[in-house]
C-alpha cells in the first residue's frame, strides 16, 4: 500500500536536491510518534491537542505516519502533525527486520551513525518492511544517490 499522497507531496515540494521517490508505505515509529505528539502538546495544549485529533478522526488515525525512500534518503512524514524527519543514506550503518509481528507487520531497525547513533524501529507491513530492508543496504553509505545491487542482497 502506498504512502498517503499528503507524505508524497511533502518530499515533492523539498527543493535540494530534488528528490526521486523509489518506495513508500503506511508506517509507525515509537520515537518520532513522540516527537510529533509532544510537538503538537507544546503548540495546541492538552486540550487544543484532544480537539485536533478528534477532528482527524480520534488519536490512532490522527498519528498515521509514512516512510519515504528517495535517492538520498529515508523520510519518515506524520503529515497530521507536521513532522517529517528524515536520514540520509549517507549516513546509514545497518537495516535488518527485527520482529515479524502477528497481523502481517514487522518491525525495521535501522541505525545510523550520526548524532551518537540514532535508530528508528519503524513498523510497516511485511512487504513493505523486506523492501525497506533491500533500499536501506542498497543506499547505506551512498552520497551519490547510486544503489550497490550486491549489498542488497
Amino acid at each position: 500500500m502506498p504512502a498517503n499522497v499528503k507524505s508524497l507531496k511533502i518530499v515533492r515540494d523539498f527543493k535540494e536536491p530534488v528528490q526521486v521517490t523509489f518506495d513508500s508505505a503506511p508506517a509507525r515509529c515509537k520515537a518520532l510518534d513522540e516527537k510529533a505528539y509532544d510537538l503538537l502538546a507544546g503548540r495546541l495544549g492538552p486540550q487544543g491537542l484532544r480537539q485536533y485529533a478528534r477532528a482527524h478522526g480520534g488519536m490512532m488515525s490522527f498519528f498515521e505516519a509514512d516512510w519515504v525512500a528517495t535517492q538520498t534518503c529515508l523520510w519518515y512524514i506524520n503529515y497530521n502533525a507536521g513532522l517529517s524527519q528524515m536520514m540520509e543514506w549517507y549516513w546509514v550503518s545497518g537495516a535488518e527486520i527485527v520482529k515479524r509481528r502477528f497481523g502481517g507487520t514487522a518491525d525495521v531497525r535501522i541505525e545510523s551513525t550520526r548524532q551518537n547513533g540514532i535508530v528508528w524501529i519503524v513498523n510497516t507491513g511485511r512487504p513493505a518492511a523486506e523492501s525497506l530492508v533491500k533500499l536501506a543496504r542498497g543506499f547505506a553509505g551512498s552520497q551519490d544517490g547510486r544503489f550497490d545491487v550486491k549489498a542488497s542482497e
